[in-house]
């Protein structure tokens, strides 16, 4: 498909009837030019009342488009709205979140700088009754300036959520880059494949987005056994980190970054696993099979920072027994 718009916007939507509403009419009202873009929803099985919303926005809007897919996750969602998309650039925005009504430094960054991979923004963390808890901060990164994605990481920039980042079409299908499917925590894991991919990161420092935290989402999961599934999820996207640190080992920088990432990764993980000792008994083995399998447990200590080695030397112990 051609490049009809500067961008487009993708929301994967799962049962999102009380929420979708707001996240449309949001990219609606705000200031990008009306011609500009295109809104792609994509229904992931839905069983509320969320289709009928977006069914009436089509009857009125002619830039807001709506494909079905059968249940398969937010990741596959979003791969499969990324085939129709006609904007030069995507955004993925999450059916429960909404944008900032002034999103005039991103069309501006598209229009002014040619050929960038990523445009970066700031966002805002929000509850469900718009309180604002805190603010996505990076610091010791100078904004719009162009940056290679690995200079941007050495330099702090980490993003780990998706909708943090507004990409070029072209340079996701150039790269194959894709979500990982069927798992939780996918945007951190596509997110960093990207960055190491860019050769033009524009860093807007502009908050723009607005990410807000549910009761029962995967920042905060309701059940066992979504507890279990965003878990073992961390584990596979740590694991992804790891096979990155070895691709990137003749690289001297992006080598240790990334080694030093998948280090510090896993070793806050075991943190919360052993503070979490007892609350997650009915998933401790599971959790603590798969990081067996993937050679993560016992933790290797050598060259590991010596404030860390004791905390490692009674973490291996204490999940060996």
């Amino acid at each position: 498909m051609g490049t009809e718009f500067a961008l487009s916007v993708i929301i994967a939507m799962y049962n999102s009837e009380k929420y979708i509403r707001k996240c449309i009419d949001s990219i609606l009202e705000s200031n990008l030019p009306k011609d500009s873009y295109e809104i792609i929803v994509v229904n992931d099985g839905s069983k509320d009342g969320s289709v009928a919303i977006v069914e009436e926005y089509q009857q009125h809007y002619p830039n807001v488009h709506l494909y079905h897919q059968e249940n398969q996750g937010q990741s596959v969602a979003r791969n499969h709205g990324l085939k129709y998309a006609k904007g030069e650039y995507i955004w993925f925005v999450d059916s429960d979140d909404y944008v900032e009504a002034d999103l005039q430094p991103v069309y501006q960054a598209i229009q002014t700088n040619e050929g960038l991979d990523i445009v970066g923004i700031r966002s805002k963390v929000l509850d469900e009754e718009g309180k604002q808890l805190y603010l996505y901060e990076i610091d010791n990164f100078d904004a719009n300036t162009v940056l290679s994605g690995k200079e941007a990481l050495l330099k702090g920039y980490q993003p780990s959520s998706m909708w943090a980042n507004i990409i070029r079409k072209g340079f996701l299908l150039d790269n194959k880059l894709e979500f990982y499917p069927g798992i939780l925590h996918q945007d951190t894991e596509l997110s960093l494949r990207c960055m190491l991919q860019a050769k033009k990161v524009f860093y807007t420092g502009s908050y723009l987005y607005d990410y807000i935290i549910h009761e029962g989402s995967s920042v905060h999961p309701r059940t066992m056994e979504k507890l279990k599934k965003s878990v073992l999820d961390n584990i596979t996207v740590m694991n992804s980190i790891r096979n990155l640190s070895l691709q990137y080992k003749n690289d001297p920088e992006m080598g240790i970054y990334l080694k030093n990432r998948f280090d510090s990764s896993l070793f806050g993980f075991m943190v919360e696993l052993t503070r979490n000792y007892f609350a997650w008994k009915p998933i401790r083995k599971a959790v603590v099979e798969k990081l067996k399998e993937n050679s993560m447990l016992p933790m290797k200590i050598g060259d590991a920072p010596l404030r860390k080695k004791p905390f490692m030397l009674f973490m291996n112990l204490i999940f060996s027994l």
